[in-house]
């Protein structure tokens, strides 16, 4: 029965992600691509659209769990209408709190291009830049190939919350834990900020933020109201934790990648009519397109090497080198002691050479075996099980190159790689 119960909610789940990422997606396309080249800009309508589905997109940041951490636990077992009553307050204090986020922008944008003077074109580059290196530095952590991991909210509420009344203690609490991932990277953020520096309208900044906070509160309110009625949910996004970290980290890997790449060869990398245009730093735009792959096949290639020193490092390989040491040494033995009839000298000091070889190769096998056994490498491991290891290494080789293969192959049939 319980079974079943998790059915539908995991089918739910599975397609609202993938129409949440495809929104996304295509809002990223639309404002890299159809933008600088076809003047055909989101108008307002569309990045208000866009903040919201992208707020969505952040519950599978690790920044949001503290949210939902505070929340849902607190709605199980309520009334529906105190429960519910509970989950807007926590979320309209999340939303006046990233609101004024957007008002700090306009502001500073305003401020910013009237003491300037620069271009919008140039600020939203090094914007670009500066979000996707960030980004691609948290995507690589996110599925293992760093350890970067930035600071979450763990410490209680203040005193000055908790004394409130009911409605008013979620309230603040939501306003304290609105300023939870904002600052992490990622891939729509430098988007809205970009979008609302570059207005410097105060209104438009508090109202696109606004309709953002909706989007991040709106999953928190759908775990509470499963909490109001008895499902706990929340066990089992924090069951699969690791598994969303590293999908989320692979998608953020080709975005941030992607993002990094337009503020540092600017728009001209992705346009075939402008192939004298140049970079950020004064480098040829064109290299934009190769630097892209670079950033993509980078984390593929880092993960197999690493597991590549995992596999072949464990004490079960280094027994059977080890084994086979030991079967030359006394095949060597064997054949001197057939000759032991001769004259003594050389031949008798090879013979306890190669027994004091021995000796060394059997000690290091028990302690190799205490290793794998014992040790902080892991538990015991025979034969059989290096050689699944080895195999799906080599499995993992081929596939890497031919993803590798297919990139190239789809930049080249578009235009945008040339050799």
């Amino acid at each position: 029965m319980k079974h079943h119960s998790r059915a539908p909610l995991k089918s739910i789940v599975v397609v609202s992600a993938t129409l949440i990422t495809s929104v996304v997606c295509a809002g990223l396309f639309w404002n890299f691509f159809l933008d600088p080249v076809n003047g055909a800009g989101l108008d307002r309508l569309g990045w208000y659209f866009f903040a919201f589905v992208s707020g969505i997109s952040m519950i599978v940041l690790p920044s949001t769990l503290p949210l939902a951490l505070a929340i849902v636990p607190l709605s199980m077992g309520m009334k529906f209408g105190r429960g519910i009553g509970m989950a807007l307050s926590f979320g309209l204090g999340i939303s006046v709190t990233l609101s004024m986020y957007g008002v700090l922008a306009a502001l500073v944008g305003n401020a910013g291009l009237s003491l300037a003077g620069a271009e919008v074109g140039d600020i939203k580059n090094w914007v670009y830049f500066i979000a996707g290196i960030f980004a691609y530095i948290f995507a690589l952590s996110e599925i293992g190939l760093l350890n970067f991991k930035m600071h979450s909210y763990t410490e209680p509420a203040p005193n000055f919350i908790i004394k409130r009344n009911f409605f008013m203690s979620t309230f603040l609490l939501g306003m304290l834990m609105g300023n939870i991932g904002v600052g992490y990277p990622h891939p729509a953020t430098p988007l809205l900020l970009t979008e609302v520096l570059s207005s410097g309208d105060v209104f438009y900044g508090w109202s696109l933020f606004f309709v953002h906070a909706i989007g991040r509160v709106l999953p928190l309110i759908l775990l509470s109201v499963l909490a109001i009625f008895g499902i706990n949910s929340l066990t089992w996004i924090v069951e699969r934790k690791g598994t969303i970290e590293k999908i989320s980290g692979g998608a953020m890997i080709m975005v941030a990648g992607f993002i990094l790449t337009f503020g540092l060869f600017a728009h001209g990398w992705g346009m075939v009519s402008a192939p004298n245009s140049v970079g950020l730093f004064g480098q040829p735009a064109e290299w934009g397109i190769r630097f892209l792959l670079f950033l993509w096949v980078l984390p593929l290639w880092w993960h197999y090497l690493r597991e590549k020193k995992r596999v072949l490092g464990t004490p079960a390989l280094q027994i059977q080198k080890l084994q086979q040491k030991l079967e030359r040494t006394e095949a060597e033995r064997r054949g001197l002691e057939s000759v032991l009839h001769l004259p003594k000298g050389e031949i008798e000091y090879r013979v306890r050479e190669l027994e004091y070889q021995m000796d060394v190769l059997l000690k290091e096998r028990v302690i190799l075996e205490e290793a794998m056994r014992y040790g902080e490498k892991g538990g015991y491991r025979d034969v059989r099980s290096q050689r699944y290891e080895e195999d799906l290494l080599h499995m993992r080789f081929f596939l890497y190159l031919l993803i590798m293969i297919v990139l190239v192959f789809v930049m080249l049939s578009f235009g945008w790689l040339k050799i």
